[in-house]
């Protein structure tokens, strides 16, 4: 971010302006600056050029979250400048997560899903939905007819590669499946990762990064995005999705995750011929892969590394 620019946004919001420090951890859609020191510390976060972030959801998140006793940063500032959104937290610093056993910060996390999953919706942003509406089950019998739908002679995924003709049976007996035993639902951080953890001086730990945060099929939507970690970079482990699982309260159910993800690939792939077109390639092949480890393996352990979807 242009220090000039987070120095402008932390004086609108009549905070601190000075000096100008790199975040501790980078953002993905969005820029950070660090302003000023010691308890003073504020944190500026503005979408980088070209990403879709909606601060008004990720505020509303935090909110409700605090609301609920979950620890989040206090937003001090949210709005426009310049023509550019973007939002000042107070700075979280972590002096402990340092002193946690990696297994208990996967734990953790995996208590502070299951407690953000719980969270009530009715107030929501229609933001945090997919295109099929707010009603969460009902929503997912929608997704899931929609692409049964299209599972026909003149399904442009064929002609795509992303399966065969002759798969049409068994991917429609999958889809069925996941119609049939529909997963719960409830709202999901969508980065639940020790690089978002933090452990101040006092209270309990801190969630930072509410950006990518949707409502939908839980805890498959966060474990997801785990699995798309751990193909890209290794992390996490299996000892850590255990620590996690136990922190949720319950076993992971490989097979529902497998279904899950089988659904949302092929729907992102139709919603990106009809809207970004230029995602087509990648999304195909995520797909065309994740199709055939899913009817290779009957249990789709090896898909669900594949790249995890949106809340398309």
């Amino acid at each position: 971010m242009d220090p000039a620019f987070a120095v402008a946004v932390a004086r609108a919001a009549g905070q601190t302006d000075g000096p100008v420090a790199a975040p501790d951890v980078a953002g993905g859609v969005n820029e950070v600056t660090v302003l000023g020191s010691g308890a003073d510390r504020v944190v500026v976060r503005a979408p980088r050029p070209g990403q879709a972030v909606d601060l008004d959801l990720e505020a509303w998140c935090m909110r409700r979250a605090a609301e609920h006793g979950i620890g989040v940063p206090e937003v001090l500032w949210l709005g426009e400048l310049d023509g550019r959104a973007a939002m000042v937290q107070r700075y979280v610093a972590d002096v402990g997560l340092g002193r946690v056993p990696v297994a208990e910060r996967w734990r953790l996390l995996g208590e502070l899903g299951r407690r953000i999953a719980a969270l009530p919706l009715t107030d929501a942003p229609a933001g945090l939905f997919s295109r099929f509406g707010r009603d969460l089950p009902a929503a997912w019998v929608a997704h899931v007819d929609h692409n049964l739908e299209a599972l026909g002679p003149d399904d442009p995924l064929v002609g795509l590669g992303v399966y065969r003709a002759a798969d049409r049976a068994p991917l429609r007996a999958l889809l069925t499946e996941a119609r049939d035993a529909p997963p719960s639902f409830g709202l999901t951080h969508g980065d639940l990762s020790p690089r978002n953890l933090r452990v101040p001086a006092q209270g309990g730990p801190v969630l930072l990064d509410w950006g990518s945060a949707t409502a939908g099929p839980v805890p498959t939507t966060d474990l997801l995005h785990l699995l798309l970690r751990r193909s890209e970079v290794g992390d996490p482990d299996d000892t850590a999705l255990a620590a996690l699982a136990q922190g949720w309260g319950e076993e992971v159910d490989r097979r529902d995750t497998a279904l899950s993800r089988l659904v949302s690939a092929l729907d992102l792939t139709r919603w990106a011929l009809e809207h970004a077109p230029d995602r087509v390639p990648e999304q195909v092949r995520v797909a065309r892969r994740l199709v055939r480890r899913t009817l290779g393996s009957g249990s789709g352990s090896e898909a669900e590394s594949e790249a995890a979807g949106g809340r398309h």
